[in-house]
């Protein structure tokens, strides 16, 4: 969205008619799914202001923690910060537009793993629970299933709000949302995982998504999926971290065996083969004084000049780097992660500090506030962030 002005609330509203639309509904999950750490209200705000994004976190934290600068001139995303006393509104940038600030430091990046590593991600997620209940299932069936078996073990609390007399909107979506909920978390999780998702689901899988034609049937449906997803990427993240650990460790052993074979097959250290007459085959070596020659008189002492590594962006006016979701991303720490991308696990595997949590199977059912966002207009060379006006508090959705 690049409007000079735009109501925070109208972006959920749009959101329950754009997603009638199965096809839209699918996009949507498969561009939050970068932002699993994220309130469904935000990734319905970054969907809507950059679907491309996939990890996102303050300037601040991009600069102090992640080795990474901000482009001159980027575009800035607005999210709802609802972590501390007060509800209020922050800047994020995308680590597209940014770039690393010191060439030689440690550099960001993002979990993911390869078909190569997918039957190992499997065993790891499986763990100790009974290897027959996954036989013969690759990844993608092994996730549907453990979705499947979470959902279905807190149905009672699904129905519980479902059948509440003070949820009507929620009465009609009583038969379809728990298969809703399956599919959509699951499509949720293996794009983030960055799986084929053609051969786990049918063409009518996602047809009744149309029947959450209301703000409260659509965020029941989106928290919940958050609710489900969050904490298996983020073990997902940590599976695949722990993976990549002991396969530089591997590395490193092989290195070392390869050094002591190459020594032992040469018979040990080489030394210098004596000619005939008891000297050493070769050319002819000089033998050097080892003397150090001091310079009468005082020495000239250089002094090395510093060397600019750059400049850091001003903060918005407004801009709060303290906010208790300053550094949220997916990412797979530096090569998610503390967990954790974020784009937490400072960078989605970008934990480290986590958004508030979204209450298990219950949607927010409070008619929304209308909070309006003035942009001033920003001229190219400006260095200072668009400045935003935020009138009264935010209801929730």
């Amino acid at each position: 969205m690049n409007n000079k002005k735009i109501k925070i609330m109208d972006v959920p509203k749009d959101a329950v008619k754009k997603f009638r639309d199965e096809a839209n509904w699918l996009s949507f999950l498969k561009s939050a799914s970068w932002h699993y750490k994220y309130s469904f209200l935000n990734q319905l705000l970054i969907n809507a202001q950059n679907p491309d994004s996939t990890a996102l976190t303050t300037m601040d934290a991009w600069n102090k923690k992640l080795n990474r600068y901000v482009n001159r001139g980027s575009n800035s995303i607005l999210v709802v910060d609802d972590g501390g006393k007060q509800t209020q509104l922050k800047y994020v940038f995308d680590v597209n537009d940014t770039h690393q600030s010191k060439p030689d430091g440690r550099e960001f990046s993002l979990w993911k793993f390869g078909e190569d590593k997918a039957e190992a991600v499997r065993c790891k997620l499986i763990g100790n629970q009974p290897k027959d209940n996954f036989k013969d299932l690759d990844l993608g069936q092994t996730l549907k299933l453990i979705i499947e078996n979470r959902i279905l073990e807190d149905l009672d609390l699904y129905q519980s709000d479902l059948f509440d007399e003070d949820n009507p909107n929620l009465h009609k979506i009583q038969a379809a949302f728990v298969d809703m909920l399956i599919q959509s978390t699951s499509y949720f999780v293996l794009s983030r995982c960055n799986i084929d998702i053609q051969p786990y689901f049918g063409k009518s899988d996602f047809k009744n998504i149309s029947l959450f034609d209301n703000l409260q049937a659509l965020d029941f449906l989106g928290v919940n999926v958050g609710n489900i997803a969050k904490p298996l990427l983020m073990q997902l993240g940590k599976i695949v971290q722990a993976l990549n650990k002991e396969k530089e460790i591997e590395i490193e052993e092989t290195k070392g065996e390869q050094h002591e074979n190459n020594i032992s097959q040469r018979g040990g250290l080489q030394l210098p083969q004596s000619g005939a007459d008891g000297t050493t085959e070769g050319t002819h070596r000089e033998i050097r004084g080892t003397e150090t020659t001091i310079p009468d008189g005082k020495q000239k002492l250089e002094v090395p000049i510093p060397v600019d590594v750059g400049n850091i962006n001003p903060a918005p006016i407004g801009y709060r780097p303290d906010s208790p979701d300053s550094d949220r991303q997916d990412h797979g720490g530096f090569t998610e992660n503390k967990s954790g991308t974020g784009q937490s696990d400072t960078a989605n595997g970008m934990g480290g500090i986590h958004e508030q949590s979204q209450t298990l199977s219950r949607g927010n059912r409070d008619g929304g506030a209308d909070l309006q966002l003035e942009y001033y207009e920003q001229r190219p060379e400006d260095t200072i962030l668009p400045v935003f006006l935020c009138v009264p508090s935010m209801g929730a959705i």
